[in-house]
């Protein structure tokens, strides 16, 4: 190509574009004539017409925060409360009875130091090191959530209080504690055998058989603790065939305890729980479990766990009422 040619084709790209941010222009300007028309001034103020009250929800200022307080964690939101009981109780015995997040920085300072070294159990024995820190923790917490600018755990103006504390775990260490097993040991293969000749599990009664699909939630998809179970709702597990024909359960993750609904919190693998031979077979106790239930309990959305009907005589072993 000759450079006339190779400049007129330079010419001809640069042309086109001109012409295609010439149309983006357009669109734009369009775009906000639009949205001018979505807003009407009425009386000198501005006002959203009947198109953007249909589009958009009415949030007040309150109700940013009523939705936080609605999805804090109710494990957090206890233990929150219940270290700040312990605080305000040890404040009291000294004779401080201002609420925490009232009182100034370098007092605070000096009174956390002193419940470091005097915080005791009830029987007057001393706590964990992690549980003295867990009650900094939620003390950090509930001066956050009263919108205090200050945070005892990072803020230089704590510093003292923070040099109590470390050396303050490292004595708890140096008595043994903080060396305690805090998780129960796993069942073994025997044990659940065990268990289920005795029909605390199994599918003979309703109790046992509650107790079965409770343990074979919490082994085969991990879940956590009371209140992964308690906002485990139907859906959440669903009933599927592989290619071969052969049956497994597969949990469908929502928020949870260690999921709350972050980005990037889920897990890579979906959690399955294949049928097997034997009669403790998951897939089955899950289909047992299904036939005992009120057939409108059956929906997505309800919850997975159900009361035991008083005196169930026939099918139905579980009432209307959620477990929790």
């Amino acid at each position: 190509m000759d450079k006339i040619s190779k400049g007129e084709e330079v010419l001809r790209m640069l042309a086109d574009d001109l012409l295609d941010l010439k149309s983006l222009a357009e669109q734009e300007d369009l775009d906000i004539l639009e949205s001018k028309r979505e807003i009407e001034l009425v009386d000198g103020d501005v006002q959203m017409t009947d198109v953007n009250k249909q589009r958009f929800a009415t949030v007040e200022d309150g109700d940013t925060d009523s939705f936080i307080e609605e999805n804090k964690n109710k494990n957090t939101s206890y233990q929150t409360k219940s270290d700040l009981k312990i605080f305000s109780d040890w404040a009291q015995s000294v004779g401080e009875l201002r609420p925490v997040e009232t009182i100034p920085m370098e007092e605070l300072d000096s009174l956390l130091a002193r419940f470091y070294l005097a915080v005791r159990k009830r029987d007057g024995s001393e706590y964990e090191p992690d549980t003295i820190s867990a009650i900094q923790n939620s003390l950090d917490r509930h001066l956050k959530e009263n919108k205090v600018k200050f945070s005892i755990k990072r803020d230089e103006g704590f510093s003292h209080s923070n040099r109590v504390l470390e050396p303050k775990r490292k004595s708890l260490k140096s008595q043994g504690k903080g060396n305690k097993k805090l998780r129960a040991d796993p069942l073994t293969a025997e044990e659940i055998e065990m268990l289920h000749k005795q029909n605390i599990l199994g599918n003979a009664t309703p109790k046992s058989l509650l107790r079965t699909v409770w343990i074979n939630n919490g082994v085969f998809f991990g879940l956590r603790g009371r209140q992964d179970h308690t906002n485990l709702l139907w859906g959440d597990i669903e009933l599927k065939v592989t290619s071969s024909g052969r049956e497994y359960l597969e949990f469908i993750e929502r928020s949870t305890k260690t999921t709350s609904g972050q980005r990037g919190a889920y897990r890579k693998v979906t959690p399955k729980a294949f049928a097997t031979e034997d009669e403790n077979c998951p897939v089955k106790m899950y289909k047992t479990y299904t036939s005992h239930r009120p057939s409108d309990l059956l929906n997505p959305d309800s919850r997975f766990y159900l009361q035991l009907l008083k005196s169930p005589s026939g099918q139905i072993w579980y009432s209307h009422q959620a477990v929790g």
